[in-house]
Order: C-alpha cells, then structure tokens, then sequence
C-alpha cells in the first residue's frame, strides 16, 4: 500500500509532462518569432528571415527534447521538495501533539517496545523449534509414542 503512493512521488503526471511539452514549445516558437521580427524589422523578407532564425537557433529538435526532459525534471524535484516539506510539517505536528500529552506517549512508547519484545520472541521460538532441526543425531527418525484408551 505504501509502495505505490512513493512510486507516484517520483513519476510525472501525464497531464504535467503534457503541460510541460506545450510550455516549452511555446516557449521556443515565442523565441524564434522574436528572432524573425528582428531580421524582418532590418529589412530581411519574411521566409529567409524564417529561414535564418532557424538556422541561428541550431537544432530545434534537441533543443526541444532537451528542455522538455529539464521541464519535466524540474516539475518532478518541485513536487517531492513540497512531499518533504509536507512530511516535514506532519512529523513536527505528531511531535508536538505527543509533547502535549507525556502519559499517552508513555503508554505508546511502553506498548510499541512491548509489541517489538514479544514478536522478537515468538519469532525465535518458532525459528528455533519449527525452522530448524532438532539438535540430536537422527531427528527425523524421532517419534511421539502414547497409549490409546
């Protein structure tokens, strides 16, 4: 149960890794069309000033990969940054909560050890006696004889 819910902290939701695909195309088209105002406005004829922008701006492909996948990472380290803060808030709630009431942290405190003490034991027990082989030569051989009546 817990498994999933921290396999969903570190995988990004379709819907953001979408959001950030469309963020970052606009992004680069707004910077290409910034590019090809300026040749325009220096007199350059719209297709080669398209045709120039492009060239200058290099690889348009990779760039747009590559600033997806930091899109993408970065959205995933700003979500488990505000899990830790979360998690960080709740502890310190408990902790404060527990600080109020010392009888009944006491008594959790005693109950949990108690828990861990005795489940300690009763796993040993049942690893010595039923897990391992009796400490006499032949055990297997070894039977429980009793009279019927």
């Amino acid at each position: 149960m817990f498994l999933p819910s921290l396999r969903r902290l570190f995988r990004l939701s379709p819907d953001s890794a979408q959001t950030a695909r469309i963020e970052v195309d606009s992004e680069l088209e707004f910077h290409l069309q910034m590019r090809i105002d300026e040749l325009v406005a220096r007199g350059v004829p719209e297709p080669e000033a398209r045709a120039e922008a492009l060239r200058r701006f290099g690889d348009l492909a990779e760039a747009r990969v590559s600033l997806q996948q930091r899109a993408v990472d970065q959205a995933g380290r700003s979500r488990r940054l505000a899990w830790s803060r979360d998690l960080s808030q709740d502890i310190g709630f408990a902790i404060r909560g527990l600080r109020r009431r010392p009888g009944l942290t006491a008594v959790a405190v005693a109950t949990i050890g108690l828990g861990i003490g005795l489940t300690t034991t009763v796993l040993a027990v049942v690893n010595r006696l039923v897990l391992h082989p009796l400490p006499y030569p032949n055990a297997e051989r070894l039977a429980q004889v009793w009279l019927a009546t």
